[in-house]
């Protein structure tokens, strides 16, 4: 086609667009003024503002009349419920500088909001959602295309409404840039670090330095990671991380600071939410995603996705469903056994969604979920590599396999009264956790206590942990635009362990000792909680929000450890038996104060108190009187004002916060002659700054970047603390191991088009600053790296081809360390890092539809 051709076309859309805009407000008057008031069962996905405008007008008869000037470039969030059209269209522009006004007929007229005019695009955005649909409004796809939506309060709003410090990113944002798994989001996520021994099933989250070890062990961790709400690590499920995969969501949050107000125990220093997109009853969608990759001196990878939406019956129920499958390879050769690339992860699962707008008030929701995650080594590579030697190497006997299968099932249902709605979530957990080891130096030890000759010293070890969980939420919150809004709530859990425990075993010993026993430890148990929660918020002249929540826990667990083996009895026959039953009750207030000059700025400062449950130590007794059944709960206080933007029509957003932590009855993980188990010790304090900002000076441009500083310190001497270096005690002002005091990351990304089709070229980096495995910033050093990604993509029709490079200068940055082991006179392990993947470039090809 030549260009008066081209010219002709475009002039025909765009006079056709502007005749279609106009054209819907033809409906005769008497029957619009009847339909403005009816409510009906709207459900859109995330698209073009205009085409949701014509959809809604189409399903509902209400004339909506708008310049197509007014909604050129601009996207709309997805929507989903039973509500006018009026509510409908509030929604959809909730957070751009549009505002609703009528006819005179009953039509809705769209015109621009004039300064002082913020209630409305406010408002339309704070009606609750299912806690366990997760249902959110998505935030546009651009990196800065307006204002981005939340749910961190279990209600809409906007993020620069809500008073406390999140970052999130939609699903188009964590797939422009490559987001598959836990070790993304912490890598351009300011204050969130991931100190643990291995990026899968090892990963630590830590938030704010909220952590007294590289690992979580056995206790809660101080993050709480939610699937559409629903915790998939709670308290009696320990024993290594879920690692989500980044598959089809919808956004992801990460809640910087306690959130024990609205999610309990587990989010002592915050929260990452997975919301995920939820059947679309209006269209079919889908798409297939393939990606393969290579990595320098080590295996190659390939994973890929495919997704499929279904409606069923049209604008009342639709079937989801989503599956993925992930095999990346190691670079790891483990020296001992002669094996290559040995640090490999093969994770699969997937979900299916059944939503139906059973009647006009009634949503339900039905979500089954499941996902195994497989490292085949923790990933551990000598800290200090062979001279000369291209390729990460490790010296251990057997760094472990782990497996971890999730299987979710939940239960979702909404019914809006009209002032009110009420919620209910509905949850089952079944957690599967499996660590094998090889604890050979366990054997060459008792050969030389008991002078034997040499012995096969493969000693395999089990470490393993079978929970069922259900939990239940209900919920009850106000709708509408008011100035005082509020939520109630109750939630339960029930957690069962009918298999816990660990087993090593030493053929090798059975000839001479007449036992192969070293180890036997079976703990079932299980634990129970009931809370009760609420928050309210009261505005102010459209310009002050009062917010007051609190939640009152009570926590009890019960649990009997049986315990046997040479290691820890001292015969092979000999059973010790402890019963540990605690309770517990919390009380975790929050106050806020947001302060909104005008609706693109925000200040606010809040405190919010959090906690983490304690627990039972299987090992008590097996040491003599110096191991406690129990220890307690931690809990911390947070203290932080900040400040948000969205300005120039969300085209520039800054974040600023600072913030004071004090932290009490830390649990920390001691050691009694080589029995480890978790106590209460000490406090400390921690104080930092972080900010974001993201900018689109052009619509060809995208800038970002992100700066965590942080400070943490112990505020109590504590002379009974055993570090990892084997020094006895810790003093007040010794600075807290495994996080960094530096984190930063940027960005910078341009679009441009080749023919018709958008592309782009993104360039990213991030540094992580020194941190030690012990405190006092002693113990191996690890840090102090920084790594670069290039990424460029192009979109013809609906197929989408992705080029990229990880770590492009191919740094061999130390994401944790480990010092080296010794049990006695035998060397158990050499000092060791966790590091970085090596360079790797891969191709990504999807297809929508």
């Amino acid at each position: 086609m030549g260009k008066s051709g081209q010219l002709a076309l475009r002039l025909t859309i765009g006079c056709s667009a502007t005749v279609l805009a106009l054209a819907i407000g033809q409906a005769p008057a008497v029957a619009m003024a009847q339909s403005v008031r009816a409510k009906t069962a709207i459900q859109l996905p995330a698209q073009p503002l205009e085409q949701s405008l014509k959809d809604v007008a189409r399903r509902t008869g209400v004339n909506i009349l708008f310049s197509p000037a007014l909604v050129s470039g601009r996207r709309a969030s997805a929507i989903d419920g039973t509500m006018t059209a009026e509510d409908a269209v509030s929604r959809l522009i909730a957070g751009t500088n549009l505002k609703i006004i009528g006819d005179g007929r009953g039509g809705i007229v769209l015109r621009v909001r004039q300064m002082g005019e913020a209630r409305a695009a406010r408002g339309a955005a704070t009606d609750p959602i299912s806690a366990g649909a997760g249902q959110a409004l998505a935030a546009q796809g651009d990196d800065t295309a307006g204002d981005i939506i939340v749910t961190a309060t279990k209600s809409r709003q906007r993020l620069v409404d809500v008073p406390a410090s999140i970052t999130a990113e939609t699903g188009a944002q964590l797939r422009r840039r490559g987001a598959t798994q836990l070790q993304d989001i912490v890598a351009t996520t300011p204050g969130l670090s991931n100190p643990g021994q291995g990026s899968g099933n090892g990963t630590n989250l830590v938030i704010r330095g909220v952590t007294t070890d590289r690992s979580a062990s056995l206790k809660q961790s101080t993050v709480s990671v939610l699937f559409d709400d629903i915790p998939v690590d709670p308290a009696t499920a320990g024993l290594e991380a879920t690692n989500l995969r980044i598959v089809d969501v919808e956004r992801i949050e990460v809640l910087r600071g306690p959130q024990g107000t609205l999610f309990g125990s587990g989010s002592l220093s915050g929260a990452v939410r997975y919301i995920t997109n939820k059947p679309d009853a209006t269209r079919i969608s889908g798409s297939i995603e393939g990606s393969f990759a290579g990595t320098k001196s080590g295996a190659d990878s390939q994973w890929g996705n495919a997704v499929l939406n279904l409606p069923l019956v049209a604008d009342r129920v639709a079937v989801r469903a989503v599956g993925y499958a992930f095999d990346e390879g190691g670079w790891v050769d483990n020296i001992p056994f002669d094996r290559r690339n040995v640090n490999r992860n093969r994770t699969y699962g997937g979900r299916i969604g059944l939503l139906a707008q059973a009647t006009d008030r009634l949503r339900v929701t039905l979500t089954g979920a499941y996902q195994h995650s497989r490292d085949y080594a923790g990933g551990e590579s000598l800290y200090f590599q062979p001279a000369g030697s291209d390729k990460q190497v490790s010296t251990n006997r057997d760094s472990g396999d782990s497996s971890v299968k999730s299987t979710i099932a939940n239960l979702g249902l909404t019914y809006d009264l009209g002032g009110v709605s009420l919620f209910s979530s509905s949850t089952y957990l079944h957690r599967k956790v499996e660590f094998l080891q090889d604890f050979g130096f366990y054997t060459d030890l008792l050969q030389l206590q008991f002078g034997l000759p040499a012995l096969d010293n493969a000693t395999p070890g089990r470490t393993y942990n079978s929970a069922n969980i259900f939990m239940q939420e209900l919920r009850v919150a106000s709708n509408g635009q008011g100035p005082f809004r509020w939520t109630l709530g109750a939630f339960y859990l029930r957690s069962r362990t009918p298999r816990g425990g660990q087993t090593v075993t030493a053929p090798g010993l059975l000839p001479y000792l007449g036992t192969d026993n070293l180890i036997d430890v079976s703990a079932p148990g299980g634990q129970e909680e009931i809370s009760g929660f609420g928050e309210a918020t009261y505005s102010i002249a459209d310009t002050l929000d009062l917010t007051a929540g609190l939640r009152v826990a009570k926590t009890s667990l019960d649990i009997t450890s049986t315990s046997s083996g040479l290691l820890v009895t001292g015969s092979g026959t000999d059973v010790f038996v402890s019963h540990a039953p605690s309770d517990e009750t919390s009380v975790n207030p929050r106050v806020s104060l947001l302060y909104r000059p005008t609706g693109q700025l925000s200040l606010y400062a809040q405190a919010a108190r959090g906690y983490r449950v304690g627990g039972a130590n299987l090992t008590a007794g097996l040491a003599g009187p110096g191991i406690p059944l129990t220890y307690k709960s931690d809990t911390l206080w947070n203290y932080e004002v900040g400040i948000k933007t969205s300005l120039m029509d969300g085209r520039l957003q800054i974040n600023a916060d600072v913030y004071y932590i004090d932290w009490s009855d830390l649990q920390i993980s001691l050691d009694n002659n080589n029995i480890n188990y978790t106590g209460n010790a000490g406090a400390a304090r921690l104080y930092g700054f972080e900010a974001e900002v993201a900018a689109k000076p052009a619509s060809w441009l995208d800038l970002g970047g992100s700066l965590a500083l942080n400070d943490a310190a112990l505020t109590q001497d504590t002379p009974n603390l055993v570090r990892p270096n084997g020094v006895v005690g810790v003093t007040a002002g010794q600075r807290l191991p495994a996080s960094s005091r530096v984190q930063a990351a940027a960005y910078a990304q341009l679009n441009f088009r080749i023919g018709d089709d958008p592309a782009y070229v993104r360039a990213s980096g991030q540094y992580v600053g020194p941190a030690y495995s012990d405190f006092a910033s002693e113990g191996i050093r690890f840090g102090d790296y920084g790594t670069v990604d290039l990424r460029a993509g192009i979109v013809h029709d609906a197929v989408e081809i992705t080029v990229f490079v990880r770590n492009l200068l191919d740094g061999d940055g130390k994401r944790s360390a480990s010092p080296a082991f010794t049990l006695g006179p035998i060397f158990g392990s050499a000092q060791n890092a966790y590091r970085v993947r090596p360079r790797q470039i891969g191709l990504t090809g999807r297809i929508d539809f």
